[in-house]
């Protein structure tokens, strides 16, 4: 946040550009400011009076030692706040990334894309957190990652201590204000980052799953240009080609084989009978497709560690299921809050239908001291909304037709957080799953009391429709 002592000295073209570029917001009055009586530039708590020959309807002033009761302008209170998720979105279109830019850690860190840069494919990030914050940011990163490693734009540089997977940038030395909006440099940023060679088979990336982690424990996500796994409250995305599946970004359009049939596996909800697998391909004849298959297992096996068997073939209805849960991708990922907490989440269901989810997250806070040009940083908490559709959700079909685990979750937001139903109820131990999954955070977010019989959220519920 930055106040008007410090704007003031701008070009005001500049302002106003940054705040026409929805970059910066005006912000609330300032709650202290610098004196500016005395010549010793103290800072002082702002206090208001009654005063009708204001248009506000009162005054405010700070109290000097020297000078007694100082009247303080209403122009010097401005203030404007930076839109982090503004400025995430006008640095992805600025790189012409691909893929859309989401929040990874609630109003401190965002995975802005992807694009090929210094030879390969990597994914860019953009952190506002304060310093202290590396190890929570490599940790998002980390479960956000794509591809081996990324690009990470930062505002103040942090301690290197985890970032290994991450070429660290200052906002200020890459990006520039143009006249259509935002500049990278590109060139710097390709010459600052190390080459290497196109990907072989025998360095395929395997992912960090739990060890003793079993393949109904794991859910798999498969897009057109990425690939997402959850397992035990943890999740990754990272690129086909880099999962050992051939890149299904091709100029003939043509995927891997065996990750259009991993695609099929999620559009029929993890079960391939043979006979629609000939319906679909009638040149398909079942001793190739069993190579394919044998193919896909040996490829999720090298990707994950899990125990058991992948993919199995029933002989009785002749039909090959995933031992692991598979969905098309186009769920919407939940936020997370800034201290990976279950009880910095609200979820309320609005009077439309649609479903908002609240998330604590620090902001950073900037000022400057007009008398020695210091700037000072400080973080405040707010909680940032965002809404989704239960449809968009994954949790309904249609707007009229909700899956059982939507329908427990509506049920619960309509009851303030507490649900009797048995402690085995289907619908809700998926609800539980499913939140698990869909925000990666520890711990069970519905608990159930065998002395009330009742299943208690432990974050905040609400709705604002009647039952």
């Amino acid at each position: 946040m930055f106040c008007f002592d410090e704007v003031r000295e701008w070009p005001q073209e500049r302002l106003e550009h940054l705040v026409k570029l929805g970059i910066l917001q005006v912000g609330p009055f300032a709650e202290k400011v610098t004196c500016d009586a005395c010549g010793k530039g103290h800072w002082e708590q702002v206090r208001w009076e009654s005063s009708v020959r204001d248009t506000l309807g009162k005054r405010a002033y700070i109290q000097c030692m020297e000078e007694g009761p100082v009247h303080v302008p209403e122009i010097r209170l401005w203030q404007w706040i930076v839109d982090a998720s503004a400025m995430a979105k006008r640095l992805a279109a600025a790189m012409d990334l691909s893929g859309t830019v989401e929040e990874v850690l609630a109003g401190m860190m965002w995975k802005l894309g992807r694009r090929r840069l210094a030879g390969r494919f990597r994914d860019v990030f953009l952190a506002m957190a304060a310093s202290g914050e590396e190890a929570r940011i490599a940790d998002a990163a980390g479960r956000s990652l794509t591809t081996r490693d990324g690009v990470l734009f930062v505002v103040q540089l942090p301690k290197q201590d985890g970032l290994d997977r991450l070429t660290v940038f200052d906002v200020a030395q890459v990006v520039e204000l143009g006249a259509d909006g935002l500049t990278v440099d590109l060139d710097y940023i390709e010459d600052a980052l190390p080459r290497d060679r196109a990907i072989k088979e025998d360095r395929i990336r395997s992912l960090p799953v739990p060890e003793g982690i079993t393949w109904p424990e794991i859910t798999l996500e498969p897009g057109e240009s990425s690939l997402r796994v959850f397992a035990r409250g943890q999740s990754w995305e990272i690129d086909p080609e880099d999962a050992g599946f051939a890149d299904s970004r091709r100029k003939t359009g043509e995927g891997d084989k065996s990750y259009q049939i991993l695609r099929f596996f999620a559009l029929r909800r993890g079960r391939l009978p043979m006979e629609e697998v000939k319906v679909k391909d009638p040149k398909t004849r079942a001793d190739g497709f069993r190579k394919q298959i044998s193919n896909l297992r040996k490829r999720l096996g090298n990707l994950l560690a899990a125990e058991g068997e992948s993919i199995r073939w029933d002989a009785d209805e002749e039909a090959y299921t995933c031992c692991f849960k598979i969905r098309r991708a186009g769920y919407m990922n939940l936020p997370l809050p800034s201290d990976g907490s279950w009880m910095s989440y609200q979820i309320i269901e609005r009077g439309d239908g649609r479903i908002a989810v609240g998330v604590k997250a620090n902001r950073l806070r900037r000022t400057k001291e007009a008398r020695t040009g210091e700037t000072n940083a400080a973080e405040h908490q707010e909680t940032l909304w965002h809404e989704y559709s239960l449809v968009d959700l994954g949790l309904a079909r249609d707007v009229d037709r909700l899956l059982p685990e939507g329908r427990a979750l509506v049920d619960l937001l309509q009851a303030g957080g507490r649900l009797a139903r048995r402690g085995d109820d289907i619908a809700v131990l998926k609800l539980n799953q499913w939140l698990r999954d869909q925000t990666g955070l520890a711990g069970d977010p519905l608990q159930f009391s065998e002395t009330t019989r009742v299943w208690a959220a432990t974050f905040d519920c609400s709705s604002e429709r009647r039952r």
